[in-house]
């Protein structure tokens, strides 16, 4: 799958110093997830439902926050190039980001998910870390409908 790379303002981000600067707020460094940390973030499709790898349930975004929304009920996601797709129902400025997923390697796409009840509801390319064309938002789509799931009735949004 065609990718998309980290935002150049954003090297270095894991530094302490450097992601103080970069988001204005104090900052111990943005977080990137082994591996190993990862795989909790992982969301798979079943029976064309979203379904969250931590626990095995329905993936719902219904208490979620992330920086672009606010409370809003959208959780940050990611797709690597191999499909996968992760997805988090918290983001923290300085801490935690679209970046964090894959340790600031490319993504073949990246924004805002709302989910209810494992299903898929609106997808964003919001991203401020990789700044997607929608092309990216539409590769996801494309994932996930051949995986079952019907996004006939998604409502996609950009910046």
């Amino acid at each position: 799958m065609p990718t998309k790379g980290l935002d150049p303002l954003f090297q270095g981000e894991t530094d302490a110093a450097t992601a103080t600067r970069i988001f204005n707020v104090p900052s111990n460094g943005v977080r990137y997830l082994t591996p190993d940390e990862l795989e909790p973030y992982r969301v798979f499709v079943r029976d064309g439902r979203l379904y969250s790898a931590r626990d095995g349930g329905l993936f719902d975004t219904s208490g979620a926050s992330s920086v672009h929304a606010g409370g809003g009920g959208r959780a940050i996601f990611v797709l690597d190039e191999q499909g996968n797709l992760y997805a988090s129902n918290r983001q923290k400025i300085g801490v935690f980001h679209h970046s964090s997923f894959l340790a600031g390697r490319p993504v073949a796409g990246a924004g805002e998910l709302i989910v209810q009840d494992g299903r898929l509801i609106e997808i964003s390319d919001r991203s401020g870390h990789y700044r997607p064309e929608p092309n990216f938002r539409k590769q996801v789509l494309a994932r996930l409908k051949a995986q079952g799931v019907d996004v006939s009735l998604v409502t996609e949004s950009s910046w």
